[in-house]
């Protein structure tokens, strides 16, 4: 962070003095001088190594870095149109808020806290089901299943059972467009990892969250069990929870696919990047949606 400073505040007193050429008084070239000389020396004292040097380069040529750092430059061209000026500097700021480590770190860590000490593999609880929210699985371009993005939680469920804690995995969800059957191609995933067909449920109806907890709710008072967990990604367990609340459940929760590693230690974390872009979104995603169910009495 210091290397990172003192090359900023070297750059911005160069350009400082090259838009003032013409009227800066000697006074000021000296206290600019003085800047740079200090902003250089804080710069080689602090130098990072070779390998996060390479890191930070490779990030900057990167489409979200280079749009990144042509927006700054924007607003350099435009200093003096004060309008467009702000307008810019708005943006940039927008931008850098949106695709930054350090806000997908934040919002992550917000929905995933609650549950990050939680070791569903160690405890000795045995449920009678586990319910899989779907999302764990896509089709690949040959038509076979495979995990997703938030596969970890297939994954996680199969362990749970080959460890005997589950005697029973339940898993829910068709696509949006209908085209797609979650529940099938997760129950497919569970067979090759050795999960015995009968030891699977499957409910194929379910189009989102709402409908998958109204749907496990139903379950539930058909089949009579009484030890349930929930598992779902980490942060989505407080929408699904709040979503359970709203039908009289209340499952143990077991979280997967966490997201909001270590917070970012470097200079990378100031730089907005592409699955930062995608985290804040899905960190915002489900924020509005746990907002919208409390509204609507979760």
């Amino acid at each position: 962070m210091l290397w990172l400073g003192s090359v900023l505040l070297l750059v911005a007193t160069v350009v400082w003095v090259l838009r003032r050429r013409r009227t800066v008084q000697r006074a000021g070239l000296l206290a600019a001088g003085a800047v740079v000389a200090a902003a250089l020396a804080v710069a080689i004292l602090t130098w990072p190594s070779l390998l996060v040097l390479r890191k930070i380069v490779g990030s900057l040529l990167m489409p979200t870095s280079l749009l990144w750092l042509a927006l700054g430059a924007c607003v350099l061209l435009v200093w003096k149109k004060s309008r467009v000026r702000v307008a810019l500097v708005a943006v940039w700021l927008a931008y850098t808020a949106a695709g930054s480590p350090w806000t997908a770190f934040l919002l992550m860590s917000g929905l995933e806290r609650p549950y990050r000490d939680l070791r569903p593999l160690a405890s000795a609880e045995v449920y009678d089901a586990v319910l899989v929210m779907g999302g764990g699985v896509g089709s690949a371009p040959n038509g076979e299943p495979e995990l997703s993005f938030s596969g970890d939680r297939v994954r996680l469920a199969a362990a749970l059972h080959a460890a005997g804690r589950a005697r029973l995995l339940v898993t829910s969800g068709t696509s949006v467009d209908g085209k797609f059957d979650v529940a099938e191609a997760t129950a497919r995933v569970w067979r090759q990892m050795g999960v015995p067909a009968d030891a699977i449920v499957r409910l194929p109806g379910p189009r989102n969250s709402a409908q998958e907890v109204a749907a496990y709710a139903e379950l539930l008072r058909e089949r009579g069990w009484e030890r349930v967990a929930l598992l779902t990604s980490a942060r989505h367990l407080p929408r699904a929870l709040a979503l359970c609340r709203r039908h009289g459940l209340a499952p143990d929760p077991v979280p997967a696919d966490f997201r909001a590693g270590p917070a970012p230690a470097s200079v990378l974390g100031l730089i907005p990047d592409g699955p930062s872009f995608a985290d804040v979104e899905s960190a915002l995603w489900e924020y509005l949606g746990l907002a919208a169910t409390r509204l609507l009495g979760g």
